[in-house]
């Protein structure tokens, strides 16, 4: 079994297929299972792009290569921070 796999298992979940096509939900999920989650959803739904906002660049890049683990890296792009003047 591959991540992929994984997260199409996770994606058939009830709490994940409740979610998909609804205009806006709120689905709370624990640090260590973010990834999977994520890639559930993007797994389960059709729309595109799935956008997912972080505070940090730090929290973005890791959330990034965790999910990339279970769809592939061509499927997580990762948007730099804004520049902040002084």
């Amino acid at each position: 079994m591959s991540f992929a796999d994984l997260a199409r298992l996770v994606a058939d979940d009830p709490a994940i297929t409740r979610l998909v096509g609804r205009a806006s939900s709120v689905l709370a999920v624990a640090e260590p299972a973010r990834a999977i989650a994520i890639a559930a959803l993007a797994t389960a739904s059709e729309r595109r792009p799935l956008v997912v906002a972080l505070p940090t660049t730090t929290e973005s890049e890791r959330l990034a290569n965790d999910v990339a683990t279970y769809l592939g890296p061509d499927q997580v792009l990762t948007f730099p921070a804004w520049e902040t003047l002084p």
